[in-house]
């Protein structure tokens, strides 16, 4: 696991569920996540056990890591994002 940075979305809670949930933005903002290389089909499906009936969008997405030299380098990996209505949440951005 190591730490990514994914541009132009931001973090917030799904109102009621005191869970937290990630949505795009247009704006220049930044959210810190969890990058994992590799996972294996029964940790996926905890994930999406986790995300239950609330829907969320699997894309890929642009990241921004830092290697051990301390480069910054950007890949691209998957992400689920936030895909209901944002009245669904306890805050907009």
């Amino acid at each position: 696991m190591t730490r990514a940075t994914l541009r132009h979305h931001f973090r917030t809670m799904i109102k009621y569920e005191a869970r937290p949930a990630v949505l795009y933005s247009k704006k220049a903002t930044a959210v810190d996540v969890i990058l994992i290389a590799v996972i294996r089909s029964e940790a996926c499906a905890r994930i999406e056990d986790y995300n239950g009936t609330i829907k969320h969008s699997k894309v890929i997405e642009e990241v921004e890591i830092e290697i051990v030299n301390g480069e910054r380098i950007n890949i691209g990996t998957y992400v689920h994002v936030w895909d209901e209505p944002l009245s669904y949440m306890e805050h907009t951005h």
